[in-house]
């Protein structure tokens, strides 16, 4: 189906769904300023867009923000799911949605272009395909950035091809060659030392080396080397030789991976916890060229299976990374659910035949080059295979193209190669992220810290408290905030607690609580919590559970317990037939040991640390307050409102030492002479000088 025939059903601002149809079709959202931000198809119509306007979208970050922009919407209806998988991505290579863009490359990935659609052709970089390849231009890669120069050095090794941009043949012999000419890697079209014809030949030959055919240049490189040999022509015989090397060197680069001169893809997948991976392998004329590394989110698939409360099939869901591929996928099943909003998971087959539908139908209508052949891990249900291939065979390709699922042979093994780099590139992923203490957490983990401490529900929001202090001085207490799994920084606050008798950790929490909950509906808090965690063991939940049932609050509550080398081991919870108002209820601590519980005490710690750190840096701030101000008492001059002064002004004694003179006498309230003695003050060789100064006067 084409974009110009499609007659668009429009919908109202306030969206009555109930009048649309449940057949296939595709939906477009748009926003206040009526531009589409999302396309999608369903095989019910209805029933998808009545999930984006329930009274409780369920869904990721991404989802969630775009129903917050949707106003009104559009949608064609379909003969079948295949049209509407065609008709779909038609409007996204058309509109380029904001929404559906969510795939993106683990790097930016450049191409080598060859301009054939331009009198005297041109190779070199570009780093996306751009509108001349439908006028004739041709791109080869992606490459990875230092393939990319060695095969341009090798391929200008070979073929004296130009690099300026001169306008040609508007501008032959307007200017002298370029020195590339002197040093016999260019034949100067600029200049008409070559005919048009010969020169664009030339080009179509360096086009074809690099789509993988160098058989024949091969054999007449190696002609010229004996013709030249022959006439004692050593000169033109060490050229020859010199770009039969070159040629060999390409080859070198590419891995010969298949017996005969085969065009192919392979698209390697991996399913993480929220993300999966698309190891597509270029290979042409039999070698892997190209590599390209993708990621999308999994809370940007969507499933049209009906709503209902049947399990997975019966999947372990896997609670750590990744590991191999079935784990993988298994917590794919999980993310996918939690994302999706269904009220059940996917089958494993659902998820990765969802992954790899999108990524093609992204992917391949802005290719540069689409091969006859694209091998993929799974085999498609037979109406999805047949979609995929009616879209893949409607965009501009050259040859019939087919998807394949191989069991054997050549392109098997080019096929376990893009899988294996695929769970490789998705563990690294993964695993910067948690370098940086920002990798997801599986919604089975989150789930299972509901269940531990007693929520009704998984936990959304989730408040952590630690109290950091130095003998009886500079007491503090840090709230760090967890919505889902990611730290909210902007929502964390600091509970200064100056006005306790001494050193006591369970009154302090006890007191910071009570001041926290005294404000739970405070707009500036953000909002209730659904779980309150608190840094320490059975005492510091009794101190907290206090605190909760004085404000007669029954939010859920537990402590995070360390072990002797202080890391997280296990929760004190309070046992489901003990009140939480009842002060005399013991505690107990659940020992979180075993390899299945190493995500949820990654998640503990990386919440524990967060808590930790807000405490630790209010309170270090109170304590280089409180020095500098014990340091300024001892300067002459500086009385209790000038001290003020200075600490508002200065954050630190560093900071302050570190100005001269003349910044100290800005600061609105203090006199030269009080800026000279604080200055003398921390820079005692100045008093010397001055005083020297006096004596010779």
């Amino acid at each position: 189906m084409d974009i110009a025939d499609v007659q668009l059903i429009k919908v109202p601002t306030t969206p009555e769904v109930s009048s649309v149809p449940e057949q296939p079709g595709v939906y477009l959202m748009r926003d206040a300023s009526d531009t589409v931000i999302y396309v999608g198809k369903a095989v019910n119509l209805r029933r998808r867009l009545q999930s984006y306007f329930a009274a409780q979208p369920r869904g990721g970050a991404k989802v969630l923000a775009m129903i917050g922009h949707i106003t009104h919407f559009d949608f064609v209806v379909c003969r079948n799911e295949l049209e509407a998988l065609i008709l779909e991505a038609n409007f996204i290579k058309r509109l380029r949605p904001f929404y559906n863009i969510l795939l993106k490359d683990d790097r930016d990935y450049p191409y080598i272009r060859v301009t054939l659609h331009e009198p005297y052709p041109r190779v070199e970089r570009a780093w996306r395909v751009e509108d001349d390849l439908e006028k004739g231009a041709r791109y080869f890669g992606p490459y990875l950035a230092g393939d990319i120069h060695r095969a341009l050095e090798s391929i200008r090794s070979i073929f004296p091809v130009r690099t300026c941009r001169r306008n040609l043949p508007r501008d032959i012999g307007k200017e002298r060659p370029c020195l590339r000419y002197d040093m016999g890697l260019c034949e100067a079209p600029c200049q008409g030392y070559v005919t048009q014809r010969d020169y664009y030949a030339m080009t179509e030959e360096l086009a074809a080396v690099l789509g993988g055919r160098r058989g024949e240049l091969r054999q007449r490189l190696r002609e010229e080397i004996a013709t030249a040999a022959e006439r004692l022509d050593f000169e033109a015989a060490a050229a020859a030789r010199d770009r039969l090397a070159a040629l060999e060197r390409l080859e070198e680069r590419q891995t010969a991976v298949l017996g005969s001169e085969r065009d192919m893809d392979a698209l390697g997948l991996a399913v993480g916890l929220r993300t999966f991976c698309v190891q597509k392998l270029e290979v042409r004329a039999g070698r892997i060229n190209a590599a390209a590394t993708f990621f999308m989110d999994l809370g940007a698939l969507e499933s049209d299976r009906p709503t209902t409360k049947a399990s997975a099939g019966g999947e372990a869901v896997a609670g750590d990374g990744v590991g191999t591929e079935g784990e993988a996928a298994a917590e794919g099943e999980a993310a996918a659910a939690d994302e999706a909003g269904a009220d059940c998971a996917m089958t494993r087959t659902e998820i990765e035949q969802n992954c790899l539908r999108a990524f093609i139908a992204w992917h391949y209508p802005e290719a540069a080059v689409i091969p006859p052949e694209i091998a993929v891990p799974i085999r498609f249900d037979e109406e999805l295979h047949a979609g995929l291939t009616e879209l893949l065979n409607s965009l501009p390709v050259r040859r019939k193209v087919q998807l394949l699922h191989p069991q054997r042979g050549e392109r098997r093994h080019v096929l376990d190669m893009a899988q294996r780099t695929a769970h490789e590139a998705l563990q690294r992923h993964i695993g910067r992220g948690r370098r940086s203490g920002e990798y997801t957490v599986a919604p089975t983990t989150r789930a299972e810290l509901g269940r531990l401490v007693g929520c009704p529900s998984v936990p959304g929001r989730i408040e952590a408290y630690d109290i950091s202090n130095i003998g009886d001085d500079d007491i503090a207490c840090g709230m760090a905030v967890f919505v889902g799994d990611s730290e909210e920084r902007d929502l964390s606050r600091l509970f200064k607690l100056s006005d306790l008798p001494g050193q006591d950790d369970y009154a302090a929490l006890r007191r910071a609580l009570e001041r926290r909950l005294a404000r739970l509906d405070d707009p500036d808090f953000g909002s209730r919590p659904d779980l309150i965690l608190v840094d320490g063991g059975i005492g510091h939940v009794n101190a907290a559970r206090e605190a909760l049932a004085a404000a007669g609050e029954t939010i859920p509550l537990a402590g995070m317990v360390k072990d002797s080398r202080h890391r997280t081991r296990g929760l004190v919870v309070v046992p489901e037939s003990e009140s939480t108002e009842s002060s005399e209820a013991s505690p107990e601590i659940i020992e979180l040991s075993g390899s299945e519980n190493q995500e949820l005490l990654r998640w503990l710690t990386q919440i524990q640390n967060a808590a930790h750190r807000v405490a630790g840096r209010y309170s270090g701030k109170l304590r280089r307050a409180r020095n500098l101000r014990y340091r300024l008492e001892d300067i002459p001059g500086v009385g209790p409102k000038r001290r003020q002064i200075l600490l508002e002004n200065f954050s630190s004694l560093a900071a302050l030492a570190a100005a001269s003179e003349a910044e100290i006498a800005a600061v609105p309230g203090l006199t030269k002479a009080v800026a000279a003695e604080i200055y003398a003050y921390f820079h005692p060789e100045t008093r010397e000088s001055r005083t020297g100064e006096k004596k010779r006067v």
